[in-house]
């Protein structure tokens, strides 16, 4: 949905409202009825994810953030990991450290 808003120059109030509705409003309320099933039962998590792509993609990104507990967005790939190796002695965050946060997050353990 992203795609809604071509340029901050151009968005109209409906469209901004459009984009929320969806990105955010939309995410909020699948949580919203989720946890009616989860809560009586004592079970359950939920999970918001959000890419790296929504951070970069410009206002659009900030609707899901607000809701988003895990996001690759400081996981590096391909070239950029090789160059960062060359530069540095710490740990680099990868993708599978970002899946092992969120299995963690919804195991029986993450209370």
């Amino acid at each position: 949905m992203t795609g809604i808003l071509e340029s901050i120059l151009n968005t109209n109030k409906n469209d901004l409202d459009r984009m929320l509705g969806v990105n955010l409003i939309g995410a909020f309320l699948g949580a919203k009825h989720a946890s009616r099933v989860m809560v009586p039962s004592k079970r359950g998590g939920i999970l918001f994810t959000a890419s790296s792509c929504t951070k970069i993609g410009g206002i659009a990104s900030h609707s899901i953030w607000l809701l988003s507990c895990i996001s690759p967005i400081g996981v590096l790939t391909g070239s950029d990991v090789d160059a960062k190796k060359e530069r540095s002695n710490g740990k680099n965050l990868k993708a599978e450290d970002i899946a092992k946060a969120a299995l963690y997050l919804a195991s029986d353990e993450a209370s």
